[in-house]
């Protein structure tokens, strides 16, 4: 039975808590914060074994890109603008060149969630919460824009709607950013 992640349109929104709970937790990651993607990669592994076929046999660029990764989208979480598109076009790449199929999606939070736990020793539920809801946030981006690509590629007719969809919706809505609205306001 395949498991698929929530997508984008189906994530509750978020507020600003979440975003200095998850800058906390990396505060406090261990002098060598590599070690956090290191634990990843062992757990994501370990949980999805048919994973492993996906990368190569040598693990150091690859850590060391994700940890990057993690560290930039933590930087910019409250200005997703920065890092959607980035998303976007890695959830195309993931997709179209290294297989990657939205299932695995749910296991890579499972092992985020599991690395972090592992490092930290214990992991606060509010901890875990937050790096959950970023996390699904992060995936439902990378999905959303396979998915784009994918109907834009079955009918290019597509690509004309998306960009007049864009152009009639505010800036602040550009990118379905819902996560990122405070859940008191509504505002951005």
């Amino acid at each position: 039975m395949s498991v698929e992640p929530r997508r984008l349109r189906e994530l509750p929104p978020f507020d600003p808590a979440t975003v200095a709970i998850v800058r906390g937790s990396v505060t406090k990651l261990p002098p060598e914060p590599i070690e956090l993607t290191r634990e990843f990669y062992r757990q994501l592994f370990e949980i999805a074994p048919q994973a492993r076929v996906l990368f190569a046999e040598d693990m150091t660029d690859q850590t060391e890109r994700l940890l990057s990764a993690i560290l930039a989208g933590v930087r910019a979480m409250d200005r997703p603008e920065l890092v959607e598109d980035h998303l976007r076009r890695w959830g195309v790449v993931h997709r179209r060149m290294h297989g990657v199929t939205n299932d695995l999606y749910v296991y890579v939070g499972h092992a985020l969630i599991r690395a972090l736990h592992r490092i930290f020793g214990h992991l606060e539920t509010s901890v875990s919460s937050a790096w959950i809801a970023v996390y699904e946030w992060m995936a439902a981006v990378m999905i959303d824009g396979a998915d784009s690509a994918d109907t834009v590629d079955r009918d290019p007719s597509a690509l004309m709607a998306q960009a007049e969809l864009v152009t009639a919706q505010p800036a602040a809505r550009i990118g379905n950013v819902v996560p990122f609205r405070s859940r008191s306001t509504g505002a951005a």
